[in-house]
């Protein structure tokens, strides 16, 4: 209802509709607005006001968030990367969610800078801290899947024992260290043949 307040009633009435869609999970139907008000948005970028260049960049996270949910990460990674310009939490996990999910080469350094921008403003004051610290984690995990998508297990395990003794993410860290362990053990030469004498 807030976002739509700010629309001019060209958009309103699409906004509406889209939202509604959007918060039903019928993202096709919702994509059919948003892309509406999008290019509608576009099209008038001269004339903006505050308020609709701030209703441009959540299109853009609504239009990208669809996106990854329907796989399309090639379509998605423009307007999150867009939304996210915004420093957006919502929109730097989902477009974080898009980089790794498209193996993007360059999820490891976005990731890396990310994390090293949140800590230093965590470190300003307790409260920031306190606000940041489950989307630093979240960050920290997305990077540990990079590396061991990556085939980094050394680096990863590095950080995954780091969180240990800091008691973050345990359930995660017990999970991971697990998977890398496996694939260490089947990238042996000698228990890759015996794996696949298994089954002769």
């Amino acid at each position: 209802r807030l976002v739509v307040s700010y629309a001019n009633p060209v958009t309103n009435l699409a906004l509406y509709w889209g939202k509604k869609y959007y918060n039903n999970r019928c993202y096709f139907q919702a994509l059919y607005y948003f892309n509406q008000i999008y290019w509608h948005l576009v099209n008038l970028k001269k004339e903006w006001d505050k308020e609709e260049n701030k209703l441009y960049y959540e299109i853009c996270y609504f239009i990208g968030f669809i996106y990854v949910d329907l796989h399309m990460y090639d379509k998605a990674f423009y307007y999150l990367y867009m939304a996210q310009s915004q420093h957006s939490i919502g929109a730097t996990k989902e477009f974080v969610n898009c980089l790794c999910n498209m193996n993007d080469p360059s999820a490891k350094q976005y990731l890396h800078s990310k994390i090293n921008e949140v800590v230093e403003i965590m470190n300003k004051s307790e409260e920031e801290s306190e606000r940041l610290m489950d989307f630093y984690l979240f960050l920290k995990r997305r990077y540990v899947y990079v590396l061991i998508e990556q085939g980094n297990y050394d680096d990863a395990e590095t950080i995954l024992n780091q969180m240990i003794e800091r008691e973050e993410c345990l359930d995660f860290v017990k999970d991971e260290l697990e998977y890398i362990k496996r694939q260490k053990w089947e990238k042996e030469p000698e228990n890759n043949e015996e794996s696949k004498n298994k089954y002769l």
